[in-house]
């Protein structure tokens, strides 16, 4: 299993838009197309790869203000 890091999803696009791109797949039904043209991120693919690298980052690898509020708002 691959080792995800933050630094792979800040590659993908930057740590906030990786952090909105999964807030919106998580909580709503848009689909990746509608998520890459209001985010600017390229393509489908480019969100489902961003969303699922985010997803595998632990908590206490992101700025806290990200884990923060990852976890006050999306908690399962």
């Amino acid at each position: 299993s691959m080792h995800i890091t933050y630094k792979r999803v800040r590659k993908a696009s930057n740590q906030r838009k990786a952090a909105v791109a999964w807030a919106i797949y998580r909580r709503t039904n848009m689909p990746h197309r509608w998520i890459a043209e209001r985010l600017q991120m390229r393509s489908p693919a480019n969100v489902s790869q961003t969303v699922r690298n985010f997803d595998k980052i632990e908590d206490k690898k992101l700025p806290k203000e990200i884990s923060t509020w990852k976890n006050a708002y999306f908690v399962d």
